[in-house]
This record gives structure tokens, C-alpha cells and sequence, in this order.
């Protein structure tokens, strides 16, 4: 059994952006000004690559551990 618990989190940061993105895009239909449109590209949209980034380098992580964890039992 591993110690550790990566992919969760991983998943709830997915998770949880997918939600922001819909509830913006709610928020965007009734927001349309020079506003919202710097929020957008200041905040939201390069939070889309570090997600990503985050959640690759958290899968990344979560393999090397897997390995070491195999390993250390054999």
C-alpha cells in the first residue's frame, strides 16, 4: 500500500478549474467590458497552462514515487 496520495489532488485541481471555466463562462455572458476581457487574459488564461503544467509535474512525480515505493519493497 503506498503512503502517499498525488493523483487526488490532481484531480480536485482539475476538477475545481473546469468549475471556474463554467462559472466564467456564465459570468462572461453578462460581463462584456475592457474588465472583464484584462481579467481574462491576466488571470484565467494563464492559469490554464499552470494547471496543466502542475497536474503534469504532480503525474510525473506521482511515477517516480510509484517506482521508488517498488523498489524500496523489493
Amino acid at each position: 500500500m503506498r503512503g502517499y496520495d498525488l493523483t487526488t489532488g490532481a484531480n480536485r485541481l482539475q476538477l475545481s478549474y473546469k468549475a471556474l471555466k463554467m462559472a466564467w463562462h456564465d459570468a462572461a455572458d453578462q460581463w462584456k467590458d475592457a474588465v472583464q476581457a484584462e481579467f481574462q487574459a491576466t488571470y484565467l488564461e494563464p492559469m490554464e497552462l499552470e494547471i496543466k503544467s502542475a497536474v503534469d509535474a504532480i503525474r510525473r512525480m506521482d511515477q517516480v514515487l510509484a517506482k521508488a515505493y517498488r523498489e524500496c519493497e523489493s
